[in-house]
């Protein structure tokens, strides 16, 4: 989703979009710098002939360096802002994915113990069961002995 569709601006971007602008600056960045290093090479190859030959063509050639430059170096001091902006976006959007895969985490073993809680009433509903039918066959066995019932002796 790009940026233009997100409808809530307080929800940062995806950690995919983020990651996307620091790559789409990242490589205007890069076009902007080596732009930066051709236009030092003209001025170079430009600046000898203009200031120690006053060379009026040479000068005209100069100035245009010096306004392109000028121009450049705004929009580098642009594109280093707007990769400051996106780094910060990329690290509120790791948070958030974080704090909602952590959300989900929680929101999942919360329903295992639901779950768990129904298991554990039918557990002590059973052994309750089971506790009953024990202490009944105790008295069962000692009223069968009252009767005269004698168990036969154990064997081993």
């Amino acid at each position: 989703m790009s940026n233009r569709q997100r409808t809530n601006p307080m929800i940062p971007p995806s950690v995919v979009d983020a990651e996307a602008a620091i790559a789409n600056l990242t490589a205007k960045r890069d076009v902007l710098v080596e732009r930066g290093n051709q236009l030092a090479t003209s001025r170079a190859s430009v600046a000898y002939k203009a200031l120690n030959d006053d060379d009026a063509v040479a000068k005209q050639k100069l100035d245009q360096i010096g306004r392109e430059t000028s121009q450049h170096s705004h929009e580098l001091a642009s594109v280093d802002a707007a990769l400051t902006t996106a780094r910060q976006k990329l690290e509120a959007a790791q948070r958030h994915e974080a704090k909602q895969a952590d959300r989900e985490q929680a929101l999942a073993i919360r329903q295992e113990w639901t779950e768990a809680a129904a298991d554990f009433a039918d557990l002590d509903r059973s052994l309750g069961l089971a506790a009953d039918a024990a202490r009944r066959l105790y008295e069962r066995y000692g009223t069968m002995q009252q009767h005269g019932y004698r168990p036969p002796p154990r064997l081993g």
